[in-house]
């Protein structure tokens, strides 16, 4: 009896310990599995914008409608032109991209009176800009 009670005992135990390994094998096997995410395979169609497809990206996040308050350009703009319509004539964005700070000039309608103010208001950073910008376009010099 005390025989069959130690094989019962072993048996039992020896149970346990395989039901225990194969509970560690399977944990370990979910870990591995997190562990060795596939890679995601390259997609040969993407390809960085071109330089002038980032330039236009740039005009399209300007409010509608929008005044230009930076000075007059002959044969371009004149200052304090509204544009709507979603766009800037092509002169005006030649201009901008050979002086990019042309951009802070440009400002909602609904931001227009404060922009004047701030332009008529010596030494201000916006009347700074405004006569650099002249001043740049003059002599054709960069800002």
């Amino acid at each position: 009896m005390e025989r069959t009670k130690k094989k019962n005992q072993n048996t039992a135990v020896e149970t346990e310990t395989l039901e225990e390994n194969a509970a560690v094998q399977k944990l370990e096997a979910e870990e591995d599995a997190t562990i060795q995410e596939p890679e995601p395979e390259e997609d040969a169609t993407i390809q960085e914008p071109e330089e002038e497809d980032k330039a236009t990206d740039v005009f399209d996040i300007l409010p509608n409608p929008c005044v230009y308050c930076g000075p007059s350009i002959r044969g371009v703009t004149r200052q304090y032109t509204i544009y709507q319509g979603g766009g800037l004539p092509d002169p005006l964005k030649e201009i901008i991209k050979e002086y990019p700070k042309i951009k802070e000039l440009i400002v909602p309608a609904g931001e227009f009176q404060a922009m004047r103010r701030r332009l008529d208001t010596p030494g201000t950073p916006e009347a700074n800009l405004y006569k650099a910008i002249r001043e740049a376009l003059t002599r054709g010099r960069s800002v």
